[in-house]
């Protein structure tokens, strides 16, 4: 009695490691300040979801979003479809605990490397049922520079820490289980929709000569910003 339990479970953690494809929705939270005013005209007040696509394979995975071709005559901006490009997609090594970050900045491609301990949770000790999902709540905080002022940037998620296996969308590893929900700093949300089992083929790491740490991409951009205040500092001099 006692293998055939034992034989139950591993039949049962099989099935759900079989699992490979988790289906993602992106969307963003109404922005009330572009339904009125200048930008009324200008930003898409109700962009529509953009679908994520997060593929496991023999230790090896892939975050990318199914971007669909628009075919609207509309000249208003998108600010969900720009989220989308500034995240890029990923690819990670469950072996090697490294994850790659294709990116592209100033028309220029990077591929962004970093491991999946590099960033630190706070439990925030709330609990939540997300489309059935048991799941509990954590935010990461880092500093970003602004052209004016430095700001302070949360990223919230919801992760059911039963699950079996480790599914992080835009790299965001470091806690044991699967992310049900992300949240980027109030604006944008991603909620798992569906697992799927399908093949999969085989998954490779980026192609790309310009690879850098997550470390010294941030001081690149950084420094970039460093440059624009500085630049318009000047500027100001010489008016006055």
């Amino acid at each position: 009695m006692k293998q055939i339990i034992i034989l139950l479970i591993i039949f049962l953690s099989n099935g759900l490691i079989a699992q490979n494809t988790f289906i993602y929705q992106f969307s963003a939270k109404e922005n009330q300040n572009a339904k009125s005013g200048i930008l009324a005209d200008v930003i898409t007040s109700a962009p529509d979801p953009v679908e994520y696509i997060y593929l496991v394979n023999e230790k090896k995975a892939s975050f990318k979003p199914e971007l669909k071709i628009n075919n609207s005559q509309t000249n208003q901006i998108d600010l969900l479809k720009i989220s989308v490009k500034s995240l890029g997609e990923y690819f990670y090594d469950y072996d090697q605990k490294l994850i790659e970050n294709k990116i592209e900045t100033s028309n220029k491609e990077y591929i962004v490397t970093s491991t999946f301990d590099d960033l630190h949770w706070i439990d925030t000790n709330e609990s939540e049922t997300i489309n059935g999902y048991p799941t509990k709540k954590y935010i990461t905080k880092r500093k970003e520079k602004g052209i004016k002022t430095d700001k302070i940037y949360t990223t919230t998620i919801w992760i059911d820490e039963s699950y079996p296996q480790d599914i992080a969308p835009f790299g965001l590893m470091g806690l044991k289980g699967l992310i049900v929900k992300v949240n980027f700093n109030g604006r944008n949300d991603l909620i798992l929709q569906t697992i799927e089992t399908k093949k999969v083929s085989a998954i490779q790491p980026f192609k790309g000569k310009n690879r850098i740490t997550k470390e010294a991409y941030r001081k690149m951009i950084d420094d970039k910003l460093d440059q624009i205040k500085e630049s318009r500092g000047v500027k100001m001099d010489l008016k006055s």
